[in-house]
């Protein structure tokens, strides 16, 4: 047995910035403006509603509001530099200029202090845990072409309001490699039962967008037992002979993780 392990120095410089705006196809843009002008020294490219930030704030102690107001959609970004701090920062305001001249962003701070980064960070670290004080969810951990993102969740957001009208939608993740937690929290006073009795149907409707969407319906989080049985439905069935194979050849006897993915 042999391991390989690749060092990268760390970095000498790190500024982290969070923006307000008003769609997703601005924080689309955005990233891509970002892409252009940090490069790989765009570290971190995160992305929420308007729902997590707000239902986060309230239920997580410490966590509080960065900018001077709710919007609808959120960014959270971080560029780290090989040379200085000094670089670090230059990079970010050159991308936060930009994206005010160019009317992609509405507001922005930036952390001054590496506590301050730390704040931000807690923001977004924090919202898996804000769900749980606000009722039932159903989860999609899922991955979608970058620049169908805004169009896939119109999609989406249309079907959730036509199921339930007062459900709060709680989309963040990853934008920069499209991975999004489309999660759906139960209407204030609803019956948590009743409403988390309804995900089979639910998830049947997001996870057939998806593929419309020539996305994937495991992402992050694996497959594991749940989607097992979806990930056989929905790759082509050469995909799954190859992993079937690749899976025989390490494993023959089927010790390890069983009954998971293949």
């Amino acid at each position: 047995t042999a391991a390989v392990l690749k060092l990268f120095p760390k970095p000498l410089g790190k500024s982290v910035a969070f923006c307000g705006m008003e769609s997703v196809k601005e924080a689309v843009a955005l990233l891509r403006l970002a892409q252009k002008r940090a490069g790989s020294s765009l570290t971190a490219f995160e992305f929420m509603g308007r729902t997590p930030v707000s239902l986060t704030v309230k239920h997580m102690d410490g966590i509080r509001n960065p900018l001077s107001d709710l919007h609808d959609w959120h960014a959270l970004l971080e560029v780290s530099s090989g040379r200085s701090q000094e670089d670090a920062d230059a990079m970010m305001q050159m991308i936060l200029e930009e994206g005010f001249d160019t009317g992609l962003i509405a507001d922005a701070t930036l952390a001054t202090s590496f506590s301050q980064q730390r704040e931000l960070w807690a923001l977004r670290e924090s919202m898996p845990l804000a769900q749980k004080p606000a009722g039932g969810s159903m989860k999609h951990d899922i991955s979608i072409p970058v620049h169908r993102i805004a169009e896939f969740l119109g999609s989406a957001d249309r079907i959730v309001m036509t199921e339930f009208p007062e459900a709060r939608l709680y989309t963040f993740g990853h934008l920069g490699d499209g991975n999004i937690h489309y999660n759906i929290t139960q209407p204030e006073g609803h019956d948590t039962k009743a409403f988390l009795a309804e995900q089979p149907r639910i998830n049947e409707l997001i996870h057939d967008l998806v593929t419309e969407f020539n996305g994937s319906v495991a992402a992050e989080h694996g497959v594991g037992r749940l989607k097992r049985d979806l990930i056989a439905r929905s790759k082509d069935p050469v995909e799954m002979n190859m992993m079937r194979t690749i899976k025989a050849a390490l494993d023959p006897n089927g010790l390890m993780n069983p009954g998971k993915v293949v």
